[in-house]
This record gives C-alpha cells, sequence and structure tokens, in this order.
C-alpha cells in the first residue's frame, strides 16, 4: 500500500519497535496506540502501523494490496545480508518454497517429534541437575529449540554451538544500530558458507531432513537458487529457535511471577496447554510483524 508521507502527522507517540528502551517495555506504547492511534505512523521508522486486531488480520490475509514483497522492512541491511527471503515475498513465489518443506511442519509430522523434544529436555535438565543449578535462558530454553530444529534441518549436533553463536551474531544486525554490521556481516557471510556446504552433500546423499528436500527441491522444473536457499535454511533455522526460547523463557519467568498458577499448572498438568496459549498471549516472544 503506497501512502503519501505528507499526510503523516507530526509521531504522538515516539514509538520505535526497534529502540532498546521500547523493547524493554512496550506496553505503555501499546495502550496509547490503541486508545488513540489504531493506524500510526512511526517517524522513527518512516513506517504506517495497524494497531487493532481487528484492522491486522484482514490486512495480513490480503497479500494483494498490503504485499510483503513491496512492504516494509525495518532493517534493509538485514534483508540485504540474507538475501531475498520467503517472508518479504507474496504468492505464487511464497507458496512454492514453503510447499517444499511444508510436509515436515505438518501437525501430524509436529506431533511426532514429541519423543525428541521430550529427549533433549531431559538430557538438558539433567545436566542443570548434575551442575547444581545454572542459567535457565542459556542452558536450557535457548538450546532445547536449537537442538530440535538442527536436528530436523540435519544439521550435525556436533556443530550446534557454532551455529547458534553464528545466528546470534547475525541478528545483532536488529539491534536498532549500526554498532554490529560489520560482527552481523562476518556472521551470515560464514553461515552461508557452511549451510552451502550441508547444501552440496545432501545433494549428493540425500537424508529425510529439511535440507534433503530444498536441496532436490525444484519449482517449474528448476532448483532453486544458492541465495534462497540460503535465505530458506537461515529462515527455518531461526523461526524454530528463536520464538519457541522467548516463549520458554517468558513463561518459568511468568510462573517465578505467579507462584499460585505455578502450583495450579503442578496439580492439574491438563491445564499446561491451555496456560502456554495463554502465556503467548500475556507476554508474546513477537511484538510485530512487518
Amino acid at each position: 500500500m503506497v501512502v503519501n508521507r505528507s499526510l503523516a502527522a507530526p509521531d504522538p507517540v515516539g514509538y520505535d519497535p526497534l529502540a532498546p528502551h521500547v523493547q524493554e517495555d512496550p506496553y505503555p506504547y501499546y495502550e496509547r496506540l490503541l486508545a488513540d492511534h489504531p493506524l500510526y505512523y512511526s517517524s522513527a521508522r518512516d513506517v504506517w502501523a495497524l494497531c487493532r486486531y481487528g484492522d491486522l488480520r484482514p490486512a495480513l490475509k490480503d497479500w494483494q494490496t498490503f504485499s510483503s514483497a513491496e512492504g516494509v522492512n525495518l532493517e534493509p541491511g538485514f534483508s540485504e545480508t540474507i538475501g531475498p527471503e520467503i517472508l518479504n515475498m507474496d504468492p505464487p513465489r511464497h507458496d512454492q518454497l514453503r510447499r517444499l518443506v511444508s510436509h515436515h511442519f505438518s501437525n501430524s509430522s509436529v506431533g511426532s517429534y514429541e519423543p525428541l523434544v521430550r529427549a533433549f529436555a531431559h538430557e538438558l535438565i539433567d545436566g542443570l541437575c548434575a551442575d547444581g543449578g545454572g542459567d535457565f535462558a542459556g542452558d536450557f530454553s535457548q538450546r532445547l529449540p536449537v537442538l530440535v530444529i538442527c536436528r530436523l534441518m540435519g544439521i550435525p549436533l556436533s556443530d550446534e554451538a557454532t551455529v547458534r553463536q553464528l545466528a546470534h551474531d547475525m541478528l545483532l544486525a536488529l539491534s536498532g544500530t549500526d554498532e554490529f554490521n560489520d560482527v552481523s556481516a562476518a556472521a551470515a557471510e560464514e553461515l552461508r558458507r557452511y549451510m552451502g556446504e550441508l547444501v552440496t552433500d545432501r545433494r549428493r546423499s540425500p537424508r529425510d531432513d529439511v535440507i534433503s528436500s530444498l536441496a532436490a527441491g525444484k519449482i517449474d522444473g528448476e532448483p532453486i537458487g544458492a541465495e534462497e536457499m540460503f535465505s530458506m535454511c537461515l529462515i527455518i533455522y531461526l523461526a524454530g529457535n528463536t520464538t519457541t526460547s522467548a516463549l520458554v523463557s517468558n513463561g518459568l519467568y511468568l510462573l517465578a511471577q505467579h507462584p499460585d498458577q505455578q502450583a495450579r499448572l503442578a496439580e492439574s498438568p491438563e491445564a499446561v496447554a491451555g496456560a502456554v496459549e495463554e502465556m503467548l498471549r500475556y507476554e508474546s516472544p513477537v511484538q510485530w510483524t512487518s
């Protein structure tokens, strides 16, 4: 959607989704946006934002009007680093790429991963117990989803720590400053090399994993190019761990803040599924989409 920038009024809220002080506590900003500015122009990022669910949901479904390909990029340098990513594509290309790997993430497939997730969780908890404790975020919530997504993608677990650090360094480009641009670019280049080697290996020796599906996949009879291949590998890796680790950490924090709810869940494990949904709503790991 193209909007004449001259129509934008002076910024009345000062909302910048990437500003550290906003990320630390965005809720006062949300309160003002929801109450007074449901359609909001952020001068900090030169973007328009829909702030109410009733407006946002139909907009996200209407890609012809609200194109992802022609949409907002809050950090242009980041997308330039990773190449053409599926999040910034419209149909039909978006759907064609998605179909290459969708069977790995269907409801039935995801349900079958529960024993794998439980085994990794027990292993990490046993390690914390053996060490007499530790940093829950660093030693559990950040590692569990990475171990799972590495197994699903076909990334050797021996490389898990290295890939996790490279991904962390690459995401520093989203810090809202230029301070980490060189570190982020170097990490992206190393990840591109690493993922490229895995793709080459899977083309020689396919396995039952996500990277093999991408390596063997064709669209209109043609294999996907190196840049799209890298961005798909990276987006799947990041989507498979960053939001999940944030949810797990947020969940533990919320239970510590509300011991009555913690006791209730301990007594009624059947309520866990509903509690997870409420944690996602109450302290969401995804605060905006563009």
